[in-house]
């Protein structure tokens, strides 16, 4: 079986189970790109936001049975971050960077980082992405050392 023939089969598998909750990933996809991007045109993961997903979607999962403060389930958002975490551990095990984040424009830091792992601190977060109200967003690297990866986690 082609990936081709395998991803159409993943989609109908995902229709055919789950339609409502496709839809509601689709609206919490609507919202969360409203979100981090404001009126951008085209729905995008903008990955330098966070890559917490498993401890978010931990903090939606038990929430659920309730709606947040912009209309998406609860449970819909853990199970976006579920997704998300699973699609960047398929990447790290070499498969392809999903369409949404290859139409993400380039990111811009403005910081200097003066780390030896500043390179592998910038790759991490263009592949993580997070909620608004993540005010202290450290990558898998910093995470791991405790290393402030900028200027507001010193702070």
């Amino acid at each position: 079986m082609t990936d081709e023939e395998t991803l159409a089969d993943a989609l109908q598998i995902a229709a055919d189970y789950f339609p409502a909750a496709i839809i509601e990933l689709a609206k919490v996809c609507r919202a969360g790109n409203r979100q981090h991007n404001g009126d951008a045109p085209i729905l995008y993961w903008n990955r330098s936001r966070s890559s917490e997903h498993f401890e978010k979607g931990i903090g939606h999962w038990s929430k659920r049975g309730r709606s947040d403060l912009d209309g998406t389930r609860h449970v819909s958002k853990a199970s976006w971050r579920a997704l998300a975490d699973c699609q960047l551990e398929m990447e790290r095990l070499g498969a392809a960077v999903c369409p949404a984040a290859l139409r993400a424009p380039p990111v811009q830091y403005g910081e200097v980082i003066p780390h030896l792992r500043a390179a592998e601190i910038l790759r991490d977060r263009v592949l993580a992405d997070d909620d608004a109200h993540d005010t202290n967003p450290v990558s898998p690297i910093g995470a791991q050392s405790g290393t402030p990866i900028s200027q507001a986690d010193e702070e």
